[in-house]
């Protein structure tokens, strides 16, 4: 970021907002490749709505101040954000056969795959129990014990193009009881 321009950003589910005196505009990078002109503010915020959870956006921001009557512009900054990504939905549980415990949920296409999480009370220690590709929206664990209750919570990653995770909201828990 360009600390001239006084820019800060905040993501958030399907918003970002950026505090400064600027114009912005922006297209999102994995996908699309429009630009879209947001507007121009000389208020000490500005708020983009409308975005896509787990997508990134490409922004170009300047800055202005008014010198004799005229705005006199800097040149444009580039700034590239990720919304955040949103909990996984429809997140249920079932048994299948003995010793096991099954989690679903509702697959989204803006993310790399999922994290799901295990602990044996509902305000207990969650650990990671599996990290599931995104082509599945399910996971067995076969490592429960019979008519023990376990707790899960899944959420989304995605990669954030340097080599590590962006990891997104937790679901709420949900407790099993293995068969």
């Amino acid at each position: 970021l360009n600390l001239r321009l006084a820019l800060l950003l905040r993501l958030a589910a399907g918003k970002i907002f950026a505090y400064c005196r600027f114009q912005l505009s922006a297209c999102q990078l994995d996908g699309g490749d429009h630009q879209k002109y947001y507007g121009t503010t000389s208020s000490n915020s500005f708020e983009v709505i409308g975005l896509e959870s787990g997508k990134t956006y490409q922004f170009s921001v300047r800055s202005y101040t008014m010198l004799n009557g005229e705005k006199k512009w800097s040149v444009w900054s580039e700034v590239t954000a990720m919304t955040d990504i949103a909990a996984p939905s429809d997140v249920k549980g079932g048994t299948g056969s003995k010793g096991t415990a099954t989690i679903s949920w509702s697959k989204s296409a803006n993310v790399d795959g999922y994290a799901v999480y295990r602990a044996t009370s509902l305000d207990g220690n969650y650990a990671l129990a599996a990290t599931v590709p995104l082509r599945y929206g399910s996971y067995t664990d076969r490592y429960a014990t019979s008519g023990k209750t376990y707790y899960y919570r899944v959420r989304g990653y995605k990669s954030d193009g340097n080599g590590g995770w962006i990891y997104g909201s937790y679901s709420s828990p949900i407790a099993v009881t293995a068969q």
